[in-house]
């Protein structure tokens, strides 16, 4: 399982990867963490989303009360325009372990993909008061205040990213998705091709996460998505 993790994470090596994941399934068919994985690393980038929640879900069933698990079936409901039920299983998600730093991101992340923009400042300005390096909190608080119409905090959360790079490795597709936000989208390719060429590891997801969706129509973004060798999917 984590064989294939890591082939499409940092090789992009999809069809090594699929045959590593069926193999985990087929040596141990009752494996949460193998069916949870082959959704959310393999099957969800390459947009096949049925088979991917199907997956996904299969795991949490399993295991219940595994944030991480719950957290990407939200993620999944709002990749497929969801939103509601991607609000709901955050929610849920959230209230098992309420400082847990993937539940707050999934809610925030529902919050701003419903337009509540509010509820989605206030959760982020809470969490970083805890935690004021964290890049995930950083990252869903530059995209809330950019859509938010507050510039000046949103470019504010972009500067703390740059101030945080002296000390940590700091994913520059986080900072590329804020300025996606602020419809920056130079910038935000100056950031993405950064992020392209070290392999960070969201960049796998560049072809599901909603971040994305307004450079899916630019030849640059498409240009990533075939140099990643990424299947495509029909649903």
């Amino acid at each position: 399982t984590f064989l294939a993790y890591s082939l499409v994470i940092y090789d992009w090596n999809w069809t090594e990867a699929e045959r590593s994941f069926k193999r985990a399934i087929e040596l141990d068919p009752n494996n949460a963490a193998a069916h949870f994985r082959y959704g959310q690393v393999y099957v969800a980038p390459t947009r096949r989303m049925d088979e991917a929640l199907t997956e996904v879900s299969r795991g949490l069933e399993q295991e219940p009360l595994d944030v991480n698990m719950g957290v990407s079936l939200a993620w999944l409901y709002l990749t497929r325009g969801q939103f509601d039920k991607g609000l709901g299983q955050a929610k849920k998600t959230y209230d098992l372990e309420p400082t847990h730093p993937l539940g707050r991101w999934m809610l925030s992340e529902a919050y701003i993909n419903k337009g509540m923009y509010v509820e989605a400042i206030a959760l982020d300005e809470r969490w970083l008061q805890d935690d004021p390096t964290s890049q995930f909190a950083l990252r869903v608080a530059g995209i809330a205040y950019a859509k938010a119409g507050r510039r000046d905090k949103a470019e504010e959360m972009i500067r703390r990213f740059r101030e945080i790079a002296k000390t940590q490795y700091v994913q520059t597709s986080r900072i590329a998705s804020i300025y996606v936000a602020l419809d920056e989208k130079e910038k935000a390719f100056e950031e993405l091709n950064k992020a392209f060429e070290l392999r960070d590891w969201e960049v796998h997801r560049l072809n599901i996460d909603t971040y994305w969706y307004p450079l899916r129509n630019e030849s640059r973004f498409k240009e990533m998505l075939v140099r990643m060798n990424l299947p495509q999917g029909t649903n």
